[in-house]
């Protein structure tokens, strides 16, 4: 009885909150900074009394939570990293809860290191809702926003197969707008993911940008039959350009992208023009910084730094994404007055191809590297077809023979095959991040670009 009240009570509270989404979008200014404002007064208290790291940071700077008014005031707090989070999760996270009233995002992103992200339920719901305003997005070429079929692409135990999971157990979905969903999975071959989609026949196809790319550019060079939903919507990775090319001018299907990660499930979305993000500015704070974490005005480009102001769980304010972007000087022609994130330079790591013309996704190799007790930060680099080179940086060196040991063991168990591979394991002190700040945790020298057309490279 209990569970059903909590159920009804979160199937209520996002659809309250989500009344508004298709309208939100295009309420004035003035209107839409308020509502940011009023959420980022709310956490920065929330955080001053909860969470460590906060609390003894503000402190220590003579600050109090009425010093912030608006996003402009979190230039007071210093720059966090994914390396400072992800070696003091603990600084981060709020005293209100504890671990089982909690949902746990792991994620190794563009910073390169792992990371354990708590999410409250309340933030979960408000994510959900605000979500609604991608599916409107959707919507447009479907020509319809409720019961279509999908097939999404998600590592097995992935983050979106958890929240998924996590919405089914807390909250009702009512039959007649559940979508028809199937997963298709990066572990599994091309040949059986293709006889998936086709089977379904799916109206859209969602997931990770990489792999999407990667099978339809693998079934546009073999020649395979791959069915062509109305749109392709993609996150968590971005999409080769080569492979954006074939989908839409050799497929002749949409793509459409949402700019997402662990720490901040709605960052920005993109909406039927397809030129720029929309910023959540409801559910993150997003500013552009130089190398010395100055505000850069819109026109320059630089690097990514939000605040999560909707989730309590794991406090994240000035967060630094890894990722470079630029804000627009102008308005979306689409007439919302949502600011526009019109450059993003995200994740882009590559697919480890195999000498059978199989490729593996990052989030199946680094899923199990990560879980090599004592490791802190990997990075693939795939010389040719069967050598690679595994620089893996650790909290300490103690025992080099079984840390090397593991990591192959959970290399070989990724890719399914051991025979004829070699593995040079490489205990370092540092990787080093690109130029644009960015890390990349897959480097291929042969990611299948030999099938492509010489006007897709």
């Amino acid at each position: 009885m209990k569970k059903s009240i909590s159920k009804f009570y979160w199937t209520g509270y996002t659809a309250w909150h989500g009344r508004d989404e298709k309208s939100f979008p295009y309420k004035p200014p003035e209107e839409l900074y308020r509502q940011q404002n009023r959420r980022l007064k709310a956490i920065v208290a929330f955080a001053y009394e909860t969470v460590p790291f906060y609390r003894e940071t503000m402190k220590r700077e003579g600050l109090r939570p009425q010093d912030f008014k608006s996003a402009e005031d979190l230039e007071k707090l210093p720059l966090v990293s994914g390396k400072e989070l992800s070696s003091s999760p603990e600084r981060f996270y709020s005293n209100a809860f504890d671990k089982s009233g909690v949902l746990s995002l792991d994620t190794s992103g563009s910073t390169g290191f792992y990371k354990v992200i708590r999410h409250d339920t309340r933030a979960m719901f408000l994510a959900r809702a605000g979500k609604h305003r991608q599916r409107i997005v959707v919507s447009h070429f479907l020509g319809r926003s409720l019961g279509y079929k999908e097939v999404m692409v998600s590592r097995r135990g992935g983050t979106s197969p958890v929240v998924l999971e996590f919405y089914d157990g807390h909250s009702w979905t009512p039959k007649g707008i559940r979508l028809k969903r199937t997963e298709v999975f990066p572990e599994d071959t091309f040949e059986k993911n293709i006889h998936i989609i086709n089977s379904m026949e799916p109206d859209v196809v969602e997931g990770f940008g990489s792999y999407i790319g990667g099978i339809y550019r693998w079934a546009w060079a073999h020649g395979a039959r791959i069915h062509c939903p109305k749109v392709i919507y993609y996150g968590g990775d971005m999409l080769q350009e080569a492979d954006r090319r074939i989908i839409e001018e050799e497929y002749h299907i949409p793509v459409v992208s949402s700019y997402q990660a662990c720490e901040a499930l709605n960052i920005a979305s993109q909406c039927e023009e397809r030129k720029g993000f929309h910023i959540s500015m409801d559910q993150v704070a997003l500013r552009i910084v130089d190398e010395d974490g100055n505000t850069l005005p819109p026109g320059q480009s630089g690097e990514i730094v939000i605040s999560n102001l909707i989730n309590r769980a794991t406090i994240l304010l000035n967060y630094r994404m890894g990722d470079v972007g630029r804000l627009s000087m102008e308005p979306c022609v689409c007439e919302r007055t949502l600011p526009v994130l019109e450059e993003l330079q995200g994740r882009a790591d590559d697919l480890i191809v195999l000498a059978n013309g199989e490729a593996v996704h990052e989030s199946v190799l680094l899923s199990g590297l990560y879980s090599v007790q004592g490791v802190l930060q990997v990075q693939i680099i795939q010389k040719d077809l069967v050598n690679f080179i595994i620089n893996v940086v650790c909290v300490n060196s103690e025992d080099i023979k079984t840390i090397q040991e593991n990591i192959s063991k959970n290399f070989f168990e990724a890719v399914g095959q051991a025979d004829g591979i070699f593995l040079d394991i490489k205990l370092v002190g540092s990787i080093a991040h690109e130029k644009t700040g960015k890390f990349k945790s897959v480097i291929s020298h042969c990611n299948d670009k030999g099938t492509l057309a010489k006007k897709y490279i």
